[in-house]
Parts: C-alpha cells; sequence; structure tokens
C-alpha cells in the first residue's frame, strides 16, 4: 500500500513525536498538521550504504 510516490506531489496526514527532557510519549506531546499544509520533503539517500532509509524534511509553508 503507497500513499506516496517519490518526486511527487501527494496529499496525505502526517504526525510526530518529539520527545521532552527524555521521558516516554504522551498523548500532550504529539504534534501535527491541522488545516495548514506543510510541506513534507522525502528524499532517497544519497549513499548506497543507506539504501533502506530515506531522509524526511518537515518545514512549515508560510502563508
Amino acid at each position: 500500500d503507497t500513499q506516496f510516490t517519490m518526486g511527487q506531489t501527494s496529499n496525505f496526514a502526517v504526525a510526530f513525536w518529539y520527545p521532552m527532557d527524555r521521558k516516554p510519549w504522551s498523548g500532550s506531546q504529539h504534534y501535527y498538521a491541522n488545516r495548514n499544509w506543510m510541506l513534507l520533503d522525502i528524499a532517497q539517500p544519497s549513499t548506497s550504504s543507506l539504501q533502506d532509509s530515506c531522509q524526511v524534511t518537515l518545514t512549515r509553508k508560510m502563508q
């Protein structure tokens, strides 16, 4: 099941967890995009040793 394709623009929801003070996850630390589109660049790795991973960059789109 693929929700996006490398090199193409796709719409999908995204959420991430940002740890605070090295404490375990809690619902209050769950960040998500809400009503504002965010740019999510998913790039293939530049070296063959990282071929099974990808780099994700999340930036807020200024309006």
